[in-house]
């Protein structure tokens, strides 16, 4: 459909003229000295007609060259003179520095290490990301320098190792849930054998974390 309206006689379709009034600017200002119609190339005179689709910004348009639009009708559009870029007012933002953050873990995945990663990125320094999961925390670590995870590199969390089961009401109660900023439930593939007992685990898990907190 887009190459029929392009190379199609309905619509819009491409138009080639000179502009002399447009000789010695760049093709990045080309592009917006034309508000009816989308500048997309140039026909170079001093190559023999070359046509250049998609120009460098940094093109000066010569004398002869053409320039290639894509517009409604060869009389529906006209070079306009640049736009005048208002004076900015600069003002200071003040950015607030993050605070720390706990967070929980629920779960094992296989990504987890990738996880893990994105959150000492995202977070900030002093931040504490707790591991909560029935995973013995020997094969925990194991499984997470085997996806590739470097404890080194850590710059802004330190990770908390919990053993527990995320279904159990009293393995939870042991967690200081009221002291998270926030908690991750993650479906848990080290138990589950399908996708709807994975999400049924994860439900459970939420609603006992929910009602503890009450």
């Amino acid at each position: 459909q887009i190459w029929e309206d392009i190379l199609g006689f309905e619509n819009c379709e491409f138009y080639i003229k000179r502009w002399p009034q447009l000789v010695g600017m760049q093709f990045e200002d080309v592009l917006i000295s034309f508000p009816d119609a989308v500048p997309c190339g140039i026909k170079m005179a001093s190559y023999g007609g070359k046509i250049i689709l998609n120009p460098d910004d940094c093109y000066v348009l010569q004398e002869g060259d053409e320039v290639i639009v894509i517009a409604e009708d060869d009389d529906t559009y006209t070079p306009s003179p640049l736009p005048k870029v208002k004076e900015a007012v600069y003002i200071d933002i003040v950015r607030h520095e993050r605070n720390s953050q706990k967070i929980l873990l629920c779960g094992m995945r296989r990504d987890i290490d990738d996880m893990i990663v994105v959150l000492d990125a995202f977070l900030a320094p002093g931040s504490e990301l707790w591991m909560f999961n029935d995973v013995p925390e020997i094969d925990r670590e194991r499984k997470l320098i085997e996806g590739g995870l470097d404890f080194s590199r850590l710059e802004n969390i330190t990770l908390v190792h919990r053993d527990g089961n995320a279904v159990i009401r009293r393995h939870l109660e042991s967690l200081p849930l009221e002291s998270f900023d926030s908690i991750l439930i993650l479906a848990d593939e080290s138990v589950e054998d399908s996708a709807i007992q994975a999400d049924s685990r994860s439900l459970a898990t939420l609603l006992l974390i929910r009602d503890i907190q009450v």
